[in-house]
């Protein structure tokens, strides 16, 4: 991880996000996956890596966004952001040496839908 400054992110790599309870569901296997994509930017200084996340995510016929920021100090170190694991949007958010002075960006994700429809996944960027 650099020093200081800014790291390009590429459009990340997308798990097909999966319902985990919330709202009005519409049965049927078809709406238990949605679809999410994202953007993730990183900031690098002194006290570490500054990660902002926007993972838009579509599923039971609705659309919502979740903006999840944290920072981390080290490679090997992960940082919780909004509800993670409840019903809510958050993340789990760690970065990874990629070599040649890239990080991985991993993020274990919810995001709540407008019904409460809660849909989880996972999603990676690479960052240099």
């Amino acid at each position: 991880m650099p020093a200081n400054g800014s790291m390009t992110c590429d459009a990340g790599k997308f798990t097909k996000p999966t319902y985990v309870g919330g709202g009005v569901f519409v049965s049927g296997s078809a709406n238990a996956l949605g679809t999410s994509t994202g953007t993730a930017a990183v900031t690098v200084d002194g006290n570490g890596a500054h990660i902002s996340l926007a993972i838009t995510t579509t599923g039971n016929g609705l659309t919502a966004t979740a903006n999840l920021q944290g920072a981390v100090k080290t490679v090997d170190s992960t940082y919780f952001t909004g509800s993670v694991g409840g019903l809510g949007s958050g993340a789990m958010v760690t970065i990874g040496d990629a070599g040649n002075g890239a990080i991985f960006v991993v993020a274990s994700y919810s995001v709540a839908l407008g019904n409460s429809n809660v849909y989880r996944g996972i999603a990676t960027f690479t960052c240099h």
